[in-house]
């Protein structure tokens, strides 16, 4: 029984590890899937330069809490040049 146990919470932390890993990925120079507020570290007020690094720009504060964001051509031209 102990045995049991044992292996379906080793199986749930697996299984729950990986979730989050795969929905808490931001890759750079791309806003696919992202949502801004599960993000605040780089999306965050507070955090302007994290957003520079990874290529992303605010392009209005809007009704958002964290307004409206785009990819900065500038930055992302060359490292979209690299991925391809």
């Amino acid at each position: 029984m102990l045995t049991k146990i044992k292996i379906a919470l080793a199986a749930a932390l697996v299984l729950g590890t990986t979730t989050e890993t795969l929905a808490g990925h931001v890759v750079r120079c791309s806003l696919v899937g992202v949502n801004t507020m599960r993000h605040g570290y780089i999306f965050g007020k507070r955090h302007p330069d994290v957003a520079r690094e990874y290529g992303f720009l605010k392009l209005s504060d809007g009704p958002a809490k964290h307004g409206t964001w785009g990819v900065d051509p500038r930055v992302c031209r060359t490292h979209l040049a690299l991925t391809q």
